[in-house]
């Protein structure tokens, strides 16, 4: 919706509207996430005939240890913040390094942590642990560093979210979707969807 803006007061009472959105991806800020633009949205779908906005505090991911830790960071930090509410039973753990650390220390602390999951929790692997950097530039290094402590891993993700194609056809989407006379987006759909019918397996 940031991207596209598709949400126009001059639409017809037929048209339904829904939209999902999260005011603390606003740490996304660095790819040019903006909280303000969600809360702009949820007031002018709630002054739309029909307009309603649902709240949902239910989260299904994480343990109890982390939505802990989650809700104390934000509660203090986001005054509309609604404190989640655990689903999954399970109850985790979280571990967290604060003060200055230098790169090999950081990498040290990760390492010997992984390798003290692994080793109590021998039905693990080691793909069920991930890392995620703030910067892209900052993969080849982590992994080196980690490999060389003996901590086997891969990069995942090596285009930037809004690089990848399937987002970038979203948007295009979205785009075209919401403007029948986008042209240049109608394009890029054809185009995409060609692209897939000739990768596609016979």
């Amino acid at each position: 919706v940031q991207l596209c803006g598709v949400l126009r007061t001059d639409v017809s009472r037929e048209t339904s509207v829904f939209i999902v959105g999260d005011a603390a991806q606003s740490i996304y800020s660095f790819q040019g996430a903006e909280p303000d633009i969600f809360y702009t949205m949820a007031t002018a779908v709630r002054g739309m005939p029909g307009g309603s906005v649902a709240k949902s505090v239910q989260n299904y991911r994480c343990s109890e240890s982390v939505i802990e830790f989650v809700n104390g960071v934000f509660s203090g930090w986001m005054p509309e913040f609604q404190p989640l509410v655990p689903t999954t039973g399970e109850q985790g753990s979280v571990r967290c390094w604060f003060g200055a650390m230098s790169f090999d220390a950081r990498m040290d602390a990760i390492a010997q942590y992984c390798h003290a999951y692994i080793n109590k929790h021998p039905e693990r692997t080691w793909s069920d642990i991930a890392i995620l950097c703030r910067k892209k530039k900052s993969f080849s290094r982590y992994r080196a560093a980690l490999v060389a402590r003996g901590v086997p891993c891969s990069v995942q993700d090596r285009w930037g979210f809004y690089r990848q194609p399937e987002v970038r056809f979203l948007i295009q989407a979205i785009h075209a979707f919401s403007d029948p006379y986008a042209n240049e987006a109608w394009v890029a759909v054809r185009s995409e969807e060609h692209t897939s019918e000739l990768q596609s397996p016979c």
